[in-house]
């Protein structure tokens, strides 16, 4: 049962992060889209704009220059995309630039488990099904020691090795507990001390 509940608290987590990653990306498209900006910048690829009807790609030839260039007021990052014109069903022309969600979604992730583990001591997954993160020495995990347990996922990660680890280690630790001194407990509201 231990087992099962630690798998369900990590769907729940992913499900939690999925949900989260799709407000604020969609969020960055349609706030772009409503502000009247000449250059978007979202976090999707091309394609979800003419997938979505947003807008259509358009090509433009040397010669277009001018209002309908859309550029006067876009200032692209250098970790962007290079930007690419779009022309909206209305014929306006939009300059867009794609940042590249991985780093996002790697931030977002980051963020969760390291804050919710560090300061609290479990992730709204863990909570939910009764599990806590805690020290090899059973006390709290500093905000440090979770950033490194979720860093420490990449390794336990390859090939899911470190994460069926549990199955096998007599303290039920995958690798990145054991890298970092950690250890997922069970636990009930009533263990929380005062």
């Amino acid at each position: 049962m231990y087992y099962l509940r630690r798998f369900l608290a990590q769907v729940v987590d992913w499900l939690f992060l999925t949900l989260v990653g799709i407000v604020v990306f969609y969020g960055s498209v349609h706030s772009s889209v409503l502000s009247g900006s000449n250059c978007w910048a979202i976090f999707f690829s091309p394609m979800y704009l003419q997938d979505t009807g947003l807008a259509f790609r358009q090509e433009f030839t040397p010669d277009d220059e001018g209002e309908d260039a859309g550029e006067e007021d876009c200032t692209v990052p250098k970790w962007s995309s290079p930007p690419l014109r779009y022309r909206l069903p209305n014929g306006e022309v939009r300059t867009v630039f794609f940042m590249d969600s991985r780093w996002g979604l790697i931030l977002l992730y980051g963020l969760y488990y390291t804050l919710f583990t560090g300061l609290k001591g479990w992730t709204p997954g863990k909570r939910l099904l009764g599990l806590r993160v805690v020290g090899k020495d059973g006390g709290k995990v500093s905000v440090l020691r979770s950033l490194g347990r979720w860093v420490a996922y990449v390794p336990s990660g390859f090939f899911y090795v470190g994460l069926l680890w549990i199955f096998v280690d007599r303290e039920r630790r995958g690798w990145h507990d054991w890298l970092s001194g950690t250890r997922v407990v069970e636990w009930k509201p009533e263990m929380e001390p005062e």
